[in-house]
C-alpha cells in the first residue's frame, strides 16, 4: 500500500510565498509616521533649551519634561489598542492617530509654551491609536499558521528603521536654515503622507482578496498497488 499526499486545491508554492500589498501600504504609512516622530524628538530638548526660538530652558527641565512625555508614550498604546480593538477598529484608529499626530506637530510649529502642552497631549493620544494597530493590521493580513507572518513582521520594523534614518537629514536642514518652528512643520506634513497612503490603498487592507494566502490543508489518499 502507497500512501501520497496531494494539496486540497492547486494553488501553488509562488502564491503561498507572496507578501499581500497591504504590508506594503503599512510599511510606508509606518516609515513616515517614524519619520515625524524621530523628527520632533530629536529636536525637542534642543528647542526648550533655544534662546531664540524656544524658551531658554535648563537642561535639567527639558530633559524632566521629555522624559515624561516618553512615559506616557511608552503607556499609551495599552489604552489605544484596547480602544481599537472593542470600539474602533484597527484601522479607524490608526487613521485617528495620524490625525492626532498631524495636530502635535503644528502646535509645535508655533512659539507658544501652552501650544507645546498641548502639542505633547495630541502625540500621546495620537501614538496610543496609532503604534500598536498599525502593528495589529501587519499580523491581520496573515491567516493562522502562516508561516510568512514572522517574515512579515521582520521586513515591516527593519524596512521602516532603516528607511527612516535616511528621511531625518531632511528635517534636519530645515531646522538649521529656517530654525526649528518649520521644521516641526516638515514632520506634520510626513504623517500627512503617511494618513494619505493608508486612505489612498485601503482596499488592501480591508478586502479579504488581498490578504495573504491561506496554508493549503492537506489530506491523504490511500492507494492500492
Amino acid at each position: 500500500m502507497a500512501i501520497r499526499t496531494i494539496s486540497e486545491d492547486i494553488e501553488t508554492r509562488a502564491n503561498l510565498d507572496k507578501h499581500p500589498k497591504g504590508l506594503y501600504v503599512l510599511f510606508a504609512t509606518e516609515m513616515w509616521e517614524r519619520f515625524s516622530f524621530y523628527t520632533m524628538v530629536s529636536m525637542f530638548t534642543l528647542y526648550l533649551r533655544d534662546p531664540n526660538d524656544g524658551f531658554a530652558w535648563t537642561p535639567a527641565q527639558a530633559s524632566t519634561l521629555y522624559a515624561n512625555y516618553m512615559m506616557f508614550v511608552y503607556c499609551s498604546p495599552l489604552i489605544g489598542g484596547w480602544i481599537a480593538d472593542k470600539k474602533l477598529g484597527y484601522r479607524r484608529a490608526v487613521m485617528l492617530g495620524g490625525f492626532f499626530f498631524m495636530a502635535g506637530h503644528l502646535l509645535l510649529s508655533v512659539r507658544s509654551l501652552a501650544f507645546v502642552y498641548a502639542a505633547l497631549a495630541c502625540l500621546v493620544i495620537g501614538n496610543g491609536f496609532f503604534k500598536p494597530n498599525v502593528s495589529t493590521m501587519v499580523g491581520n493580513l496573515y491567516p493562522d499558521g502562516s508561516h510568512l507572518k514572522d517574515r512579515a513582521y521582520n521586513l515591516f520594523y527593519m524596512a521602516s528603521t532603516s528607511e527612516r534614518f535616511s528621511l531625518r537629514l531632511l528635517p534636519t536642514k530645515v531646522q538649521a536654515r529656517f530654525g526649528f518652528h518649520p521644521a516641526f512643520a516638515v514632520a506634520a506634513f510626513g504623517m500627512v503622507i503617511s494618513v494619505t497612503i493608508l486612505w489612498r490603498f485601503k482596499h488592501y487592507l480591508e478586502d479579504d482578496k488581498y490578504r495573504a494566502a491561506k496554508p493549503r490543508r492537506r489530506f491523504t489518499v490511500k492507494s492500492r498497488g
